[in-house]
């Protein structure tokens, strides 16, 4: 069966500092991709040395341990360590990259909400100052909560939304120990329920369509259709699980309940080992389950009529 080449925006892209602009530029070619969205990432391991991070980070691991599961905190807390520094991101690094390549790239900055409500305020003004789109922020690696921490997410989306930033806010596990879903369950995007009430004109993308996971596929797809069903300023990317759009189910239910109209092309590249842009976008392109035009919305014109209104 002939497939037909879609053109393609892909609205997630981590440009790690240990990765070339030409290594990026490569693997969009590759895939027909006309324009990614790089999302910055403000991830600092010091964060877990935070008393009220410390406590609620060893109550959790005293209940796994009460499930029979052991881990410990110097565990974490040394994966912390070892790897967070590898894949920071600073905002200036993106705002470096779209300057140089501006027809190709679209930044997206990152604050840590865990650092609090003042760190908020300065790092969305110097984001703001960069010319960057929109913030990525994980609940998982920046260690909050929209439960414990509503204030600090209450005042993220309420700069967001006055300075006209999208947010990229991860849902479903993380790597490592976060894989565990108790570790993780501050990114499950039923959380943003009631958070999300007085903010009806902030643009947010639920990266990885609550499905994040290597171990437990799909872990909060149906929590994530329900915050897109009540909150029609929400959309979600297809990172990482591309798998979604080959599942009858998932796709009957994204049709039925959402429509296609806030689905996004995103590719996590290079997060995923071994999975380039093309191999992501070739998922979508020969899935059976969708009609051409929604291939073209999930592909294309969402992401680009997200940022023409940015």
């Amino acid at each position: 069966m002939e497939v037909e080449d879609f053109r393609a925006i892909d609205f997630h892209v981590h440009p790690f500092p240990h990765v070339s602009p030409d290594e990026l530029l490569r693997a969009m070619d590759e895939a027909d991709v006309e324009r990614a969205v790089l999302v910055g990432l403000d991830i600092d391991p010091a964060d877990v040395d935070i008393r009220r991070v410390r406590e609620r980070i060893e109550m959790t691991l005293l209940n796994l341990t009460m499930g029979l599961v052991f881990v410990q905190f110097d565990e974490l807390r040394k994966e912390a360590y070892d790897v967070m520094p590898s894949f920071r991101t600073e905002n200036e690094h993106v705002a470096k990259l779209v300057n140089l390549w501006p027809g190709r790239f679209v930044g997206f900055g990152s604050v840590d909400v865990c650092k609090g409500e003042r760190y908020i305020e300065k790092t969305i003004v110097k984001i703001k100052k960069l010319g960057l789109k929109g913030v990525k922020v994980l609940p998982t690696a920046q260690f909050f909560s929209p439960a414990l921490d509503r204030d600090l997410v209450e005042r993220l989306f309420s700069l967001c939304e006055k300075e006209n930033l999208a947010v990229v806010y991860h849902t479903g596990c993380d790597v490592g120990a976060f894989e565990l879903p108790h570790l993780s369950e501050s990114a499950n995007p039923i959380l943003l329920n009631g958070v999300l009430d007085n903010h009806s004109n902030l643009k947010i993308i639920l990266s990885h369509f609550g499905s994040y996971s290597a171990k437990y596929p799909k872990i909060w797809f149906k929590e994530c259709i329900e915050i897109m069903k009540k909150y029609d300023n929400t959309y979600a990317d297809t990172a990482a699980v591309p798998y979604l759009l080959e599942d009858e189910k998932a796709v009957a239910k994204i049709r039925t309940e959402v429509g296609f109209e806030r689905v996004l092309f995103g590719s996590d590249y290079p997060a995923v080992i071994l999975v380039t842009i093309k191999d992501e976008k070739d998922i979508i392109e020969k899935t059976r389950l969708l009609t051409a035009e929604e291939k073209e919305l999930v592909l294309y014109e969402n992401a680009d009529k997200l940022l023409r209104s940015l």
